[in-house]
Parts: structure tokens; C-alpha cells; sequence
């Protein structure tokens, strides 16, 4: 899940692939990952029961969901989550 953004520096555009997953994660408790671990997987991305430190929210139970959120929450088995 890379993101690619271009940008004009000067006379020429410059164009930066990032990865929110890559580097340091902070979550509310604590360093998820060091800078220097590898980014996360995508397993472990779809299992997240974390919020990064920068995020206002929290995770809802899945009785809050919506009936699409609720069968794709279900249909890729994220950990934690339970009817």
C-alpha cells in the first residue's frame, strides 16, 4: 500500500512513493515497530486491534458496524473481533 505523490521542487517535478507502515509506529501505548523492522505485512496491517498514536477514534465493536463493514470484517478473519 504504497502511496505516490508528486510534487515541484523548483524547476522539476519530483515524484515520492511512501508507505504509511514503513518506519517507526507509535501506538497510544507505546512503539509498535522500530525504524529499523521491516514494514508490516498485510496480515498483520488487516489484524491491527491498534490505533497509531495520531489518531482520534477508537475501534468499534462490531455490533456497530455496518451490515458491509460487519461481512468484510468477517470475511477476512481479523483477530479480536467476535459477534
Amino acid at each position: 500500500m504504497a502511496y505516490n505523490t508528486t510534487f515541484l521542487d523548483n524547476t522539476k517535478l519530483i515524484k515520492v512513493y511512501y508507505n504509511p507502515f514503513d518506519g517507526e509506529l507509535h501506538s497510544r501505548d507505546g512503539i509498535i515497530k522500530n525504524g529499523s523492522s521491516p514494514r508490516l505485512t498485510n496480515d498483520e496491517i488487516v489484524s491491527m486491534r491498534w490505533l497509531n498514536e495520531n489518531v482520534i477514534g477508537t475501534i468499534p465493536p462490531l455490533e456497530e458496524l455496518t451490515d458491509s463493514a460487519r461481512q468484510a470484517v468477517m470475511m477476512n478473519g481479523i483477530k479480536g473481533i467476535t459477534q
